[in-house]
């Protein structure tokens, strides 16, 4: 049912205006708040977003970063490794050429000597022994002066460093006092005396 509205037609006019204008005021004021409050939820739930997804992309980068300092920890310790190697192994190869040096002293003889008498003493009617080209004469002439009849000295060098190698006759037996062995025998104790001296502080 229309409301009947009475009295000053411009006063009645102005309160409804007014009215009106405070009631559209409080729906504008509702309806901005409402729109900055969705706004706010908005962003704050793109800022949480971006932030889990920054973190994300921050932890797969420390991954990643971690990957490449461990392959490159990786190579440079493969790289030492090698380097260290190279150098033993050229250490080694300089010991091993100066092995003339040691066969000329007394130690050498002396050991010879001992070998030469232990292989006299074995169970066996008689072994041939087998030496480096250098050190055929020095052999037969230990042999000789020692008097050791079981053992006769092979005319036909060996490919060995130095000492002796002895067979029975039939070659069924093999009795091997080289350096080559030796030094195989001994290669991971002389490699670490070498290490040490070339790297001291590894």
């Amino acid at each position: 049912m229309p409301k009947n509205i009475y009295g000053d037609p411009e006063k009645v006019a102005k309160e409804v205006t007014e009215k009106e204008f405070e009631t559209s005021k409080r729906v504008v004021d509702e309806a901005l708040e409402h729109g900055l409050k969705l706004i706010n939820e908005a962003y704050e739930k793109a800022l949480r977003e971006a932030e889990t997804q920054l973190r994300s992309e921050i932890s797969r980068a420390e991954e990643q970063l971690k990957s490449v300092v461990s392959s490159l920890e990786l190579e440079v310790k493969s790289e030492v490794t090698a380097l260290k190697t190279k150098y033993l192994e050229e250490a080694m190869k300089k010991a091993l050429s100066q092995i003339g040096e040691v066969k000329n002293s007394k130690a050498y003889e002396n050991y010879l000597v001992k070998v030469l008498t232990r292989l006299n003493e074995e169970d066996y009617p008689q072994l041939v022994v087998y030496t480096s080209e250098d050190d055929v004469s020095k052999v037969q002439a230990i042999i000789s002066r020692l008097g050791l009849h079981k053992l006769v000295v092979s005319t036909r060098p060996v490919d060995i460093l130095g000492g002796v190698i002895a067979e029975t006759p039939d070659k069924s037996v093999r009795l091997d006092f080289s350096l080559d062995l030796l030094i195989k025998i001994n290669e991971h104790r002389l490699l670490g005396a070498a290490s040490r001296v070339l790297f001291p502080t590894s």
